[in-house]
């Protein structure tokens, strides 16, 4: 399969599975997901029961390792417990948490990479009211990095992206989603606690030098994209993504939002997945199902309801400032600043993670790499 086939998230021709070999519900009628990292395979979850399988010739079971937080296939349907790839298992050399310098020079890498590969806008008015929220929701995310601010990708894609600095990528199709500012605020909260928790920069590091090992010279320069493009596609795995919609839920209740917008929020992202809407492909893919995410929500926040009964929405704000009618708006092309002053976070919350194919000399290329970058 050629690589621009791939990426473009159109069907393999071969047969495919039509019921989920877990819980015998039809499969989900949106388009499969391409990723890079699983050699181009294409990807589907089942929206019953949160189940992602390849599709086209000899079908598998997709996990997100619970050690490096790397995708992997199986043929075996695997416990939570036991969803560790064979170099987690295999392997008895780790380390807590990647080197603060790889963070850094990972990132220039990341924003280098995403200049090529989409495009950015902004708007009159859209950037300043973006990055106001996101300051106003940093402080009541532990640990997550103040300086950040909010990239708009002209992507019709429901698509984000949380770098390591706290620089938070949305696309105006995850904009056109939104209702009001309480479902922004979720969002951008939810982005934030990876990047806090050092997901975002554990993943980017792992699957950009995994690209590299794999890859070699073959990625034409395009290793570090397909990272980025491969972290929107496949998520953090189903803990820590239902971890960062905790805490994005426990900022919105600290910030006296109303709780019940994730809730719609979540019920018309499902009936677009159910009725196959493509914008939602990745999102299917990357993120436990709406139905999952909103009955863990609704748990943790049941008991906080009648506190917030006058709880705010700031539905008319949110449309003059990000609405339809502003996304769809002639807005301006910007340029990605590859440059950016990167706040490390505390990444340790207690992991091990494998790093056994690491090697030093291409530690030591990559911070070559980015140093000759600062210097011309």
């Amino acid at each position: 399969m050629e690589a621009s086939e791939a990426l473009s998230g159109r069907p393999a021709a071969t047969p495919e599975e039509t019921d989920c070999p877990r819980c015998q519900g039809p499969l989900s009628v949106l388009p499969a997901t391409s990723i890079h990292s699983l050699g181009f395979k294409l990807v589907r979850r089942c929206l019953r029961c949160g189940s992602r399988r390849t599709i086209g010739h000899a079908p598998c079971w997709v996990y997100t390792c619970t050690g490096c937080g790397l995708p992997f296939t199986g043929n075996e349907l695997l416990d939570r417990e036991a969803q560790r790839c064979d170099e987690c298992r295999s392997s008895e050399e780790f380390i807590a948490d990647p080197v603060p310098a790889l963070v850094q020079a990972t990132e220039v890498e990341i924003r280098s990479a995403l200049r090529d590969l989409w495009r950015f806008v902004r708007g009159p008015g859209l950037d300043t009211y973006l990055n106001q929220i996101l300051r106003e929701v940093a402080p009541h995310i532990p640990g997550a990095p103040r300086h950040g601010n909010v990239v708009v990708c002209d992507e019709w894609t429901v698509r984000s992206l949380a770098l390591p600095s706290g620089t938070i990528v949305v696309s105006l199709g995850l904009l056109a989603t939104l209702n009001d500012e309480a479902e922004l605020v979720f969002v951008l909260g939810h982005e934030l606690a990876h990047a806090a928790g050092g997901d975002a920069a554990v993943r980017l590091l792992r699957l950009g030098f995994h690209g590299i090992v794999r890859d070699t010279e073959a990625a034409g320069g395009l290793t570090w994209a397909w990272a980025a493009e491969d972290l929107t596609r496949i998520g953090y795995g189903r803990e820590r993504e239902l971890a960062a919609d905790d805490l994005a839920l426990r900022a919105m209740c600290a910030m006296h939002y109303d709780v019940t917008s994730v809730e719609r929020l979540l019920n018309r992202i499902e009936q677009r997945m159910e009725q196959g809407d493509p914008a939602l492909a990745e999102l299917a893919v990357s993120h436990p199902t709406p139905r999952e995410r909103a009955r863990r929500l609704d748990l943790s926040v049941r008991w906080r309801r009648r506190d917030l009964a006058e709880a705010r929405v700031n539905r008319e704000v949110f449309r003059r400032a990000s609405g339809h009618d502003v996304l769809k708006a002639e807005l301006d092309p910007v340029d990605f600043p590859v440059e950016a002053a990167v706040e490390i976070p505390e990444l340790s919350r207690g992991r091990e993670i494998s790093w056994p194919w690491i090697g030093i000399g291409a530690a030591a290329a990559l911070v070559a790499s980015v140093a000759a970058l600062w210097l011309f």
